[in-house]
């Protein structure tokens, strides 16, 4: 059947459908205004650097904003791999920043989220195999990269962090090594790089490896000083206030507070005392269970030399 309109009937549908078109155009626009942003992706992804291609052992910040939490460190493992929290492995070797977080946003949004911004960025400039950290009588404090493309040895870094300053005890420097997390724990070699230096023998000489320390000590220091790396403000070496009892939270007030990628609740103290058991030498430390609910009994004193190691934030590969 076919239905027929008058003159007055067309004229009257016409203003309907005019006035209907008024009404929902500015919802089809910012619906298609909507559509268009999603299609072209976060802004902040967007601008995630697409020209370095990620390599083994490169350290990257990841984050998704959605989450509202702070960045964590992940590692490129000797497989190409970065594992993500709950995805697991991703292959990253020869992939962008970029690259790598569309392909995760991708993958996270198929089961945990509606829409993931997902950001990936170097936390340090330098390409290299990591840091090795020089504390003590040295002339530069600090990181130190560990290059790709040599060795680097205990008596090397002391040259480049600009050899030993005048107080210096270069026959008792300490490469500390290993990890808490490990089962092997903190390992401590004591090396003689002064008799090196002197005799040109560097048979004993150590390799350094990523996240090492290298300690040395005063001549015939009277013991008052600690040091505190890691994600800290700052830095370094420091006297012990003279206080009857100075602690590990203290000490982190006295070094500036936590930089922005600390893992809080793990803070290590790592003792000087040799005579320790390998099991007492490094004590972990809540200290943000200390700040938070003023839990004292928990938070040891530092003793002369120990080590304080702010460690980052990381999601551990299984």
């Amino acid at each position: 059947m076919i239905f027929r309109l008058n003159g007055w009937q067309r004229f009257y549908f016409g203003r309907v459908t005019m006035a209907l078109g008024l009404l929902f155009s500015p919802l089809l626009m910012a619906f298609g205004a909507a559509e268009n942003l999603v299609s072209e992706g976060p802004t902040q992804m967007s601008l995630l650097d697409d020209e370095r291609g990620l390599k083994v052992g490169n350290r990257l910040s990841y984050a998704v904003e959605e989450d509202r939490e702070r960045p964590i460190i992940i590692l490129v493992n000797p497989q190409g791999e970065v594992n993500i929290p709950l995805i697991g492995k991703v292959e990253a070797a020869g992939k962008t920043c970029k690259q790598l977080a569309y392909e995760i946003k991708s993958l996270v949004e198929v089961d945990f989220y509606y829409q993931a911004t997902v950001l990936i960025n170097f936390p340090q400039i330098a390409d290299n195999l990591g840091e090795v950290i020089l504390l003590g009588e040295v002339r530069k404090l600090g990181p130190l990269p560990i290059p790709a493309d040599e060795i680097l040895t205990v008596s090397a870094a002391i040259l480049r962090a600009g050899g030993f300053t005048r107080e210096a005890d270069s026959e008792k420097v300490t490469l500390i090594r290993g990890d808490a997390e490990s089962e092997e724990g903190e390992e401590k070699y004591e090396l003689d790089v002064g008799l090196m230096f002197s005799s040109g023998r560097f048979d004993n000489d150590m390799e350094v490896r990523a996240d090492d320390y290298i300690l040395v000590p005063q001549l015939a220091a009277a013991g008052g000083k600690f040091y505190i790396w890691g994600e800290i403000l700052r830095p370094g070496n420091y006297e012990i206030p003279n206080e009857k009892e100075f602690t590990v939270s203290e000490a982190i007030f006295l070094a500036g507070g936590f930089g922005p990628y600390a893992n809080r609740k793990k803070v290590e103290l790592i003792r000087a005392d040799s005579e320790l058991a390998e099991g007492e030498r490094t004590i972990e430390v809540n200290v943000q269970e200390i700040m938070e609910e003023g839990v004292r009994s928990n938070d040891p004193v530092v003793h002369p030399d120990d080590i304080i190691r702010v460690k980052e934030r990381r999601f551990m590969i299984q």
